[in-house]
């Protein structure tokens, strides 16, 4: 790992044909959590103990996946 701030000083990263490199940080935006996730191995970094498992796909499908409630409620559950 690349201690922090880090930057990228050459090369390409390339996804379904597109340099992730050259994207504006909207469409990384777009890209993250649909295309491209980081699956943390120690649980206790990656979910939060104080919400439910339900809370958690609340939250995916509202703001990743733009769904309305009446979508995203009934897929949560």
């Amino acid at each position: 790992m690349v201690r922090k701030p880090g930057k990228v000083v050459g090369g390409k990263i390339i996804l379904n044909g597109r340099d992730l490199m050259r994207l504006s940080d909207a469409e990384m935006r777009e890209i993250r959590g649909r295309e491209v996730a980081m699956i943390f191995q120690d649980p206790r970094a990656s979910l939060n103990p104080l919400l439910t498992v339900g809370q958690l796909l609340r939250q995916v499908l509202r703001h990743r996946r733009k769904l309305p409630a009446n979508q995203w409620k009934p897929r949560a559950r």
